[in-house]
């Protein structure tokens, strides 16, 4: 596998160029100011990219990131003994990053539609949201396509996928994380390199968060550690209460905009919805389902983008879940049904796997 060092001569700079243009993180577009920031961005990350073991060995290195490097060293190990995932050489190198994000994605709606707009590059498909490695940038774009009368949202992400393309390292972003956190995260973005259906944005953040969740459960499991896993499983069973809500709510603005009522009515409609999903999450918080954690979420400034957003990552997880359950965890089985997608096939139907797909 390439991977970037300090000194990248043209040839490599080239495969960047292509690989940065059909990517689903990083998408290009008809302008030469988009292809510039995304392979200007990459590069000036790996800039600063050095191997495992010379960060683990420099004395100026903290006890707590060499222990975290050595953790994911781990983790990268298991990912591809226990979960079948590629072995290769990403995650074999670290760059320091400012701040807690690598990457912002922006996501926009019209005014009167929960679904996202997407934009179409080769390869890649259509993807339901636009990566920028500069914050200053994505919020420009998100602005412009604001005046546009369009509901927008920016989220920064800590880990990016280069599907294999080239070798992803670890960021520092991504180990101001628990232990288990860790483990998600890592195991996401190898699952990307494992399975990516071009164009599905919705297949593929469904299918690397429910490996990801596995692969969490069956790490705790080998360390014979279970309250750590029951821990993080608690914070699961919050977030997908918080998910199930918000599904809950585009199914109902999906219903106003859907109507025949006038602009006006689903300008008001609209508000009222909102309203009634901050009211049911404070209901929520009240009765224990949840805490305060997606407090600064929920003030801010909701709309069709940040329900797009969620839907993005949690539509298909039911089905990718009881798929999983009915192949009785054997992931071979899972990752040669879920493989069904690549053939415009789906493997289940409202939850339940046809006849003739059943193997257990």
């Amino acid at each position: 596998m390439f991977t970037l060092h300090r000194h990248t001569h043209a040839a490599s700079i080239h495969r960047i160029a292509f690989v940065l243009s059909i990517l689903f993180i990083a998408p290009a577009c008809n302008s030469l100011s988009y292809y510039g920031q995304a392979i200007g961005g990459h590069l000036s990350l790996m800039a600063g990219s050095e191997p495992l073991d010379e960060v683990m060995n420099d004395p100026d290195t903290s006890d707590e990131l060499r222990q975290g490097l050595e953790l994911a060293q781990s983790i990268v190990a298991f990912a591809e003994q226990e979960m079948l995932l590629p072995g290769n050489g990403s995650y074999r190198h670290y760059v320091k990053v400012q701040g807690r994000y690598v990457v912002w994605n922006v996501v926009a709606t019209p005014p009167y539609s929960i679904q996202a707009r997407q934009w179409c590059y080769p390869f890649a498909g259509c993807v339901t949201y636009r990566g920028y490695f500069a914050e200053a940038d994505a919020r420009q774009f998100a602005q412009t396509l604001q005046s546009q009368g369009m509901d927008i949202a920016v989220a920064g992400a800590s880990a990016y996928s280069t599907l294999g393309w080239l070798d992803d390292p670890l960021f520092s972003s991504m180990m101001y994380r628990d232990e288990a956190r860790l483990v998600e995260v890592i195991i996401h973005e190898l699952a990307h390199q494992r399975l990516y259906i071009p164009g599905d944005t919705v297949f593929n953040e469904g299918f690397a968060s429910v490996v990801a969740r596995e692969g969490v459960r069956r790490w705790f499991e080998k360390k014979k550690t279970p309250q750590e896993f029951k821990t993080f499983i608690q914070s699961q069973h919050m977030d997908k209460a918080l998910n199930r809500l918000l599904m809950v709510t585009r199914e109902r603005l999906e219903v106003l905009y859907t109507s025949d009522s006038s602009d006006e009515e689903k300008a008001a409609g609209k508000i009222r919805i909102f309203s009634w999903l901050q009211d049911e999450y404070v209901g929520l918080k009240s009765a224990g389902v949840l805490d305060g954690r997606f407090d600064s979420w929920m003030q801010g400034a909701l709309n069709n983008a940040n329900l797009a957003l969620v839907a993005a990552y949690h539509q298909l997880e039911p089905e990718l879940e009881l798929l999983l359950r009915q192949q009785d965890g054997d992931l071979e089985s899972f990752y040669q049904l879920a493989e069904h997608y690549r053939d415009g096939e789906k493997p289940f139907v409202d939850g339940q796997l046809p006849e003739n797909q059943m193997t257990k």
